[in-house]
């Protein structure tokens, strides 16, 4: 994100040829905001506290060292990339 902020070249060209999905860990959405200035591809956006209200029961300790809830959350998180960039290619490969 801060090479999208600072204007880099390639980070410009990266996110505006290439689908993004944005995780954005805050309701600001500064990673969707930043794809979008930068006029990136964004595919799809996951928003981690929206994550959170859907599983009520995880109380991740922190955001440097997870604990076990954290790390739960954190594969959560993982599948819906996984899934979505799924998704994403197959898109592609039919088109």
């Amino acid at each position: 994100m801060a090479l999208l902020t600072m204007g880099d070249d390639d980070a410009l060209k990266l996110v505006r040829e290439t689908p993004c999905i944005a995780i954005d860990g805050c309701p600001s959405q500064c990673s969707k905001k930043n794809i979008e200035a930068s006029m990136g591809k964004l595919a799809h956006n996951i928003i981690v506290t929206d994550v959170l209200r859907k599983n009520r029961s995880l109380k991740p300790e922190g955001v440097i060292e997870l604990n076990d809830q954290g790390d739960k959350l954190a594969e959560i998180i993982a599948g819906m990339v996984s899934e979505k960039v799924d998704e994403i290619l197959h898109e592609e490969k039919c088109e």
